[in-house]
């Protein structure tokens, strides 16, 4: 039996949502109120010169309906296939062979002492609840993993207590692993699963799939939107983009329709909620649940910054994340380590960095400083070719992920799914998965439910 599908948001989610309720067999209103849908995996150019928001380098999920679904388009010459994502880490000093935090940077004492505390680490029956972020650092990597490597890291990007974090909200940003003892010592000793989550492989060579990684050849990463846009025309998906949903019209604790822009109104059987769910309460009238005690909503400012350098990259990897305090920068993306032939064509090197603050966002003060750093860690040789082509402040930023927050998001959707029976959300809309392969396979297996019980 057909229904008929608002998918709210025109994200990866309500891509992929859209894309499989048609090919199902529904009829699907895909709305969004950006022009241009994608999210952050859109891209910009600037001065005739392409850029992403940011790191997104896309990966198959390796099951296969996804796939088949997400990336059968994905063929050469039109897209870069990346045997292996070259992805490195900065804290104290580069390093060029691993994305983790390598931990013999530590003052030798400071290093035998963590050894020693993660040898005697316990393994997590199940019945371990923690109850913050910090707990479940200590559990995990023992006390001294846990004040020198994890606690400013989590200061640099929340700017918080580690018991004021949620659980797991270190993972948002990179360094779920940490590099110890040696490479040969590491395989075995990842053989136990409580120390395969604490420790990582010394090289990204090791432990990974091959072939799954993804980039275009010559412009940037919202070709893979534009040829998921093209997929959704085709499958008869009535696209409503720069619309502003202004109602969710509810009959018998269902959404029986929805109105856009104030004036037209279109008739639903099930609506998918892919963003945050705060703004279903004033679109359908409901009362939101009080604050919890303490709550507070709080966000770290993002930012993206554009360069080009007239000189080569001193590395070659596709891109680093910067976990040490006293670097501003987050996240660095080389474009031309991840696309060859266009550097070759070219008589400049591109790059992007994001940058998550909790002080001034002042672009020119952190330009300079960005600029600064890309030679202090010898990422680029010469300050004088770097040249600043484009940044901007991203207005949503990045929320804090406060064990308070958590409690109030959830509240909330629980509250939404006790009065609104046919709203669904998936992927990031429900709060709990964040990477792109996590918020597809939350996605797709959330779609299958519903379509199995039609």
């Amino acid at each position: 039996m057909s229904k008929k599908y608002c998918v709210v948001g025109g994200g990866i989610a309500g891509l992929l949502s859209a894309i499989q309720l048609a090919k199902a067999g529904q009829k699907v209103y895909l709305v969004d109120k950006e022009k241009d849908m994608g999210g952050l995996l859109r891209s910009q150019m600037i001065n005739g010169i392409s850029f992403d928001y940011g790191t997104h380098i896309i990966a198959k999920s390796h099951i296969p309906e996804i796939d088949e679904l997400m990336f059968d388009m994905i063929q050469e010459p039109e897209w870069e296939s990346l045997h292996h994502l070259k992805n490195g880490n900065y804290f104290k000093k580069l390093n060029s062979t691993s994305p983790f935090v390598d931990t013999h940077c530590l003052e030798k004492n400071d290093y035998d002492k963590a050894i020693d505390e993660l040898k005697n680490l316990k393994a997590n029956d199940g019945s371990k609840i923690f109850e913050n972020l910090e707990e479940q650092l200590l559990f995990t990597f023992g006390k001294v993993l846990t004040e020198k490597i994890y606690q400013p890291i989590c200061q640099k990007f929340f700017n918080k207590p580690l018991n004021e974090l949620a659980v797991n909200s270190y993972l948002l940003l990179g360094p779920g692993r940490l590099l110890a003892f040696t490479a040969d010592e590491t395989r075995e000793l990842k053989k136990e699963k409580h120390l395969d989550n604490a420790l990582a492989f010394h090289s990204f060579l090791e432990g990974i799939k091959t072939h799954s990684n993804f980039y275009p050849s010559e412009v940037g990463i919202g070709l893979w939107v534009n040829k998921l846009l093209e997929k959704i025309k085709n499958c008869d998906v009535t696209v409503l983009n720069g619309v502003q949903l202004t109602n969710l019209n509810l009959k018998d604790k269902k959404i029986a329709s929805f109105t856009i822009n104030g004036n037209q109104t279109i008739e639903c059987d099930e609506v998918i909620w892919t963003i945050a769910s705060p703004p279903v309460f004033a679109l359908t009238g409901l009362k939101t649940p009080p604050p919890l005690p303490g709550f507070k909503f709080e966000k770290v400012n993002t930012s993206i910054h554009h360069f080009k350098s007239l000189s080569k990259p001193l590395t070659d990897l596709h891109y680093i994340t910067c976990f040490d305090p006293d670097v501003l920068s987050f996240r660095i993306t080389l474009y031309d380590n991840l696309q060859p032939n266009v550097s070759e064509k070219n008589n400049y090197y591109r790059t992007t960095v994001e940058v998550l603050s909790h002080g001034t966002t002042d672009l020119q003060t952190i330009e300079r400083k960005v600029m600064n750093e890309l030679v202090t860690m010898k990422i680029f040789s010469r300050l004088e070719d770097l040249e600043v082509l484009h940044s901007e402040v991203m207005p949503a930023g990045f929320p804090l992920p406060t064990k308070v927050l958590k409690q109030q998001e959830q509240l909330q959707l629980s509250c939404l799914q006790e009065q609104i029976e046919n709203l669904h959300f998936v992927g990031r809309g429900q709060g709990n998965a964040f990477f792109m392969n996590a918020v597809l396979i939350d996605t797709f297996q959330k779609i299958d439910g519903l379509l199995k019980c039609q």
